[in-house]
């Protein structure tokens, strides 16, 4: 079903700067070999005349990029096979942004799938009503290269390691990468 829907409205357009100060840290990692964001920040238009737009440029030169880095470490596997295909050197446009969508429908439909397994009686109705009356479609197929996609799945798996898991380790763990896909996410550490 995620499959079908993303075929019919997927559009992996980047919102400038969250997209693509989100994924620079993957970008920066596998096609450049650092962590600089300028060749990233340039490539969307983000730098002008010399001057940076939305982020400063730190002390000792470097870019702030306070965007957090989980999204782009759940991503990397999808991006890395994505370079196979050797996609524009910009590593934003052309396959790396079509990967990077459907790596996030992905995410949704994980999410889903999770959310599905704790319900009793396995009706469609509160999944379908989630997909569609929350912000949960615009997010996985209108703008699916954004954080809240793999932010939603990281809290499905701290749901998981909760209640599904005997291990601390893994409700640790969780908690720790919902934080790195979100930093909204450290409010629920008096929860867990």
């Amino acid at each position: 079903a995620f499959a079908v829907l993303a075929f019919l409205f997927l559009a992996p357009g980047y919102i400038r700067p969250d997209s693509v100060a989100v994924f620079s840290y993957v970008r920066s990692a596998v096609i450049d070999g650092d962590f600089a964001f300028f060749d990233e920040w340039a490539s969307a238009g983000l730098v002008r005349n010399g001057i940076t737009l939305f982020s400063e440029v730190t002390p000792t030169g470097a870019l702030a990029n306070h965007w957090w880095i989980g999204t782009s470490i759940l991503s990397a596997p999808s991006y890395l096979i994505a370079r196979f295909f050797h996609g524009p050197r910009d590593g934003f446009s052309g396959i790396y942004g079509v990967v990077l969508a459907m790596t996030n429908v992905a995410f949704a439909a994980l999410t889903m799938l999770s959310a599905w397994s704790f319900i009793k009686r396995k009706s469609a109705v509160p999944i379908i009503a989630t997909i569609i009356g929350t912000p949960f479609f615009w997010y996985a197929f209108i703008f699916p290269l954004g954080t809240h996609m793999a932010g939603a799945l990281a809290i499905a798996l701290v749901f998981v390691a909760l209640f599904r898991s005997e291990s601390g380790l893994a409700v640790g763990l969780a908690t720790g990468l919902a934080i790195i896909v979100r930093l909204q996410h450290f409010v629920i550490i008096p929860a867990v």
